[in-house]
């Protein structure tokens, strides 16, 4: 994944409105290895993630970029999961923020948010957000990046 890519996600989860207040974060382990310079980001947060053997684990962020994992036999209720395709399994640990990521090619991402019904489409010169499915799709904002 490109480093410009990652920080355009970043950057859009951290203007969630509730960010403040999310302390557990649910990333796949593709996510995991893609974001591993950027796990500072995450410092007060607590990463959950799956093993390929299907276990979970907790991940504490320390201050050099690296982390402690601890296996973990019960998953917390998650605020905000971050995967590359959906995971029917994860529907019972969370009510809140699931966002898909989907890279359609190297200049557009696209985000699905189900707990605001929001589409984020942001491609290297434009972002734009949308909220509903359908015919009730409202633009609610739309930006050019300079």
């Amino acid at each position: 994944m490109k480093i410009k890519y990652i920080t355009k996600i970043l950057t859009i989860i951290k203007k969630l409105s509730d960010w403040k207040h999310i302390e557990y974060i649910y990333l796949d382990e593709e996510i995991l290895y893609d974001f591993h310079y950027y796990l500072t980001e995450f410092k007060n947060k607590i990463i959950v993630t799956k093993t390929h053997d299907n276990q979970y684990k907790m991940l504490t962020v320390n201050n050099d970029n690296t982390y402690t994992s601890t296996i973990i036999n019960k998953v917390p209720i998650i605020d905000l999961i971050l995967i590359n395709q959906e995971d029917n399994n994860l529907k019972k640990y969370t009510d809140s923020h699931t966002i898909y990521l989907k890279k359609l090619n190297n200049h557009m991402i696209y985000i699905t948010d189900n707990l605001k019904k929001t589409q984020i489409i942001n491609t290297e010169y434009e972002e734009i957000i949308l909220q509903g499915t359908g015919l009730n799709t409202k633009l609610l904002d739309y930006q050019i990046h300079p």
